[in-house]
C-alpha cells in the first residue's frame, strides 16, 4: 500500500499543531485549507475565509465539495481524490463557471493523521484567471494570425474567387475555440445592384441555399448588415429574421459586412447555437477575416475588369488582323484552340493557359504592317517578300510591348516562329531561350497552316502535318510539345 511507510511516521494532529499551522497559513495570499481524506475541512486561512465570506470557524468540519463547489460529491479529476489514491501530490487547473474564474488546485499529502485516523492533506488554490486570459488571448491571436496567413497564401494561388471564398468559410468554421455551428456562407454584391448574392457556403441545406441565394439589402440580418454597414447579431430567431420556413431549427447569427472603405463588397454570415451570448473575441475574429477579405476581393474584381479589358483589346486586334488577311480568317482562333488543347495536355496552370490562349489569338497581329498585295499573293513569294513577311513577329512585339499584360504576351508573339535548333526568326533563339508558350504556338501554327487552304496551295491534310512535326521532333520543334500534339490528335481528343 502506498501509505505503509508514511503510516509508520505519521503524527496525530492536535490543537497545538492546528494552532501553529493556522498562524502559518494565514500569511498566504492564496487559498489554503487543511483537509482529510473524506474531504472534511480541518483548517482554512484568512484568504479563503474572505473569498467565501464566511468565518474560518464556520468552514471547519464542512464537506469541501459542497461548501466550495456546491456539489454533493467530489467532481471527476478532483486532485484530492488523485492524491489519496496515489499517495503523491496532485495538481489540476479548474474552471468555476459560476464565478468565471480559473484556479490551479494543488494537493499535497502530509505526515499527519486526525484523531480518528484519517489522512491529512494540505490543499493550495491559486486564482490563475489573469494568466489563463493572457494565455487564451495569445492562443487566439496566434489562431487568428494563422488563419489570416492561410487566407493570404491561398489568395496568391490562381483559383476562382468562388472556390477561394468556400475555403475561407471552412477555415472560419473550424476554429475550435469559436462557438460557431458548422454552417455559414459569404455573400458578395454586384455593381449597381442592391442584392447580396451567395457565393460560398458550408453546411447549409439545399432549401436555404435556394431561399437565400439572393438577399435584398435591408432584408433579414444579412441585408441589414449590408444597409447599415455594421455587424448584426442575434442569439435566436427574432423579428429581424424575416426568412422563415417550416422546420426551421432555432439558431442565431453573426452577420459581418465586408467593407473597402465605405464601399460594401459583401457579408459574412455565421450561424451560432440558439441562445449563445455575443462574444467580442468571436466578432473580432470575423471582422479581422472580413478586413483581409476586402483587399483580396478588390484585387480579384480589379483583375476581372483588367481581364475583360484585355479580352476586348485582343478581339479588336484579332479582327483587325483578319480584315487585312481574309484568306487566313479564323487562323489565329484555330491556332489558339489547338495551342490551348496542347497546353492542357502538358499540364500548364490555369493562369499560363490563359496567357497562352490570348497570345495565340493575336500571334499574327504584326501582319497589319504587311502590304495586302503580299499577304494575298496567289503565287510563290519572292525571297524579299518572304523576308518582309517575317518581320511580322517583331512588329507584333512592338505593338504589344507597352501593354501591361499579366503574362509575357509580347515576348510570346515575338518568339512564335523561333525553332529550337536556332533556324527560326527573328533572333535565331535555341532551346530554352524560347518560351514554352511560344514553342506550343509554333507547333500549333505549323499544324493549322498545313491542314488549311491557302491561295498559293491546297490544304496538305492532317497526315502531312503530323508527318512534319514527327520528322522534326527535337530538331525544329520541342519534343514534349510534339508528343502532346500527336497524342491529342491521334486519340481523336481534338477536332479541326
Amino acid at each position: 500500500m502506498a501509505f505503509k511507510r508514511e503510516e509508520e511516521e505519521t503524527v496525530v494532529i492536535n490543537a497545538r499543531i492546528l494552532a501553529q499551522l493556522q498562524r502559518f497559513i494565514d500569511h498566504f495570499p492564496f487559498y489554503v485549507i487543511l483537509i482529510d481524506d473524506r474531504h472534511r475541512i480541518l483548517l482554512a486561512n484568512e484568504t479563503t475565509s474572505r473569498h467565501f465570506g464566511q468565518a474560518q470557524k464556520d468552514l471547519i468540519g464542512q464537506f469541501c465539495p459542497k461548501k466550495i463547489h456546491n456539489l454533493d460529491e467530489p467532481f471527476p479529476g478532483c486532485p484530492l481524490e488523485v492524491s489519496v489514491q496515489t499517495g503523491q501530490a496532485a495538481e489540476s487547473e479548474l474552471y468555476d463557471p459560476s464565478r468565471r474564474q480559473w484556479f490551479l488546485s494543488s494537493v499535497f499529502p502530509t505526515r499527519y493523521r486526525t484523531k480518528d485516523g484519517r489522512l491529512v492533506f494540505i490543499h493550495l488554490t491559486h486564482d490563475i484567471s489573469e494568466k489563463k486570459v493572457l494565455e487564451e488571448e495569445r492562443s487566439h491571436s496566434h489562431d487568428i494570425q494563422t488563419v489570416i496567413n492561410l487566407i493570404l497564401q491561398r489568395s496568391l494561388e490562381n483559383v476562382p474567387l468562388q472556390e477561394f471564398l468556400a475555403y475561407v468559410v471552412n477555415l472560419i468554421l473550424n476554429i475550435p475555440w469559436l462557438a460557431f455551428e458548422s454552417r455559414g456562407c459569404i455573400f458578395l454584391t454586384e455593381d449597381g445592384s442592391d442584392v447580396l448574392n451567395m457565393k460560398a457556403q458550408n453546411g447549409l441545406s439545399v432549401s436555404i441555399q435556394k431561399t437565400c441565394a439572393r438577399v435584398p439589402f435591408g432584408k433579414c440580418l444579412c441585408g441589414r448588415a449590408a444597409v447599415l454597414k455594421e455587424s448584426q447579431y442575434s442569439s435566436c430567431i427574432d423579428e429581424r429574421h424575416e426568412t422563415v420556413y417550416e422546420g426551421i431549427i432555432p439558431h442565431g447569427h453573426y452577420c459581418v459586412p465586408i467593407l473597402s472603405g465605405e464601399r460594401l463588397l459583401g457579408v459574412i454570415n455565421i450561424y451560432i447555437k440558439n441562445g449563445h451570448q455575443r462574444e467580442k473575441k468571436e466578432e473580432d475574429f470575423i471582422c479581422a477575416v472580413s478586413n483581409v477579405l476586402a483587399g483580396i476581393i478588390e484585387r480579384h474584381l480589379a483583375e476581372e475588369r483588367l481581364r475583360k479589358t484585355m479580352e476586348g483589346t485582343i478581339k479588336v486586334l484579332d479582327a483587325t488582323t483578319e480584315m487585312r488577311d481574309p484568306y487566313t480568317s479564323g487562323h489565329q482562333k484555330r491556332v489558339a484552340d489547338l495551342a490551348l488543347a496542347i497546353g492542357q495536355k502538358m499540364g500548364l496552370s490555369q493562369s499560363r493557359l490563359e496567357g497562352l490562349y490570348l497570345a495565340a489569338v493575336i500571334h499574327d497581329v504584326g501582319k497589319v504592317h504587311i502590304p495586302v498585295e503580299i499577304l494575298n499573293k496567289p503565287g510563290r513569294l519572292t525571297e524579299n517578300e518572304f523576308n518582309y513577311i517575317k518581320t511580322h513577329s517583331q512588329v507584333g512585339y512592338d505593338i504589344l510591348k507597352t501593354v501591361e499584360f499579366p503574362w509575357p504576351i509580347a515576348q510570346i508573339v515575338l518568339q512564335h516562329h523561333e525553332k529550337i535548333d536556332g533556324s527560326g526568326y527573328p533572333h535565331g533563339l535555341v532551346g530554352d531561350q524560347i518560351l514554352l508558350e511560344a514553342k506550343i504556338i509554333c507547333v500549333a501554327d505549323s499544324i493549322e497552316a498545313m491542314v488549311s487552304y491557302r491561295p498559293y496551295r491546297p490544304a496538305l491534310g492532317i497526315h502531312k502535318a503530323l508527318e512534319e512535326i514527327k520528322n522534326n521532333r527535337g530538331i525544329l520543334y520541342d519534343e514534349n510539345v510534339v508528343d502532346a500534339s500527336l497524342e491529342i490528335i491521334q486519340e481523336n481528343k481534338y477536332q479541326f
